[in-house]
């Protein structure tokens, strides 16, 4: 079953990694990119981007999957 879902997610980001990629290509704006990253040591995610919306976003997306895996962790080790 995870094996399914994580095979699924990988292909989601790459598909809108595509369409974003496209979108770009195709845009006759003048667009404005900007990007981030997380690097997690032990469960303390070091967050960093190149504005601080970037920054707050991916803040919030790591500490929500961050908890979802604990949650999925306790489940599993039928601690819940």
């Amino acid at each position: 079953m995870y094996e399914t879902l994580g095979i699924s997610l990988i292909v989601f980001s790459m598909l809108l990694f595509f369409i974003g990629l496209i979108l770009l290509l195709v845009g006759k704006q003048k667009t404005k990119i900007e990007g981030g990253g997380v690097v997690l040591i032990g469960p303390i995610p070091i967050v960093f981007g190149t504005s601080y919306q970037i920054v707050i976003i991916l803040l919030i997306l790591t500490l929500t999957l961050l908890l979802i895996f604990f949650i999925l962790n306790l489940k599993i080790f039928r601690l819940i």
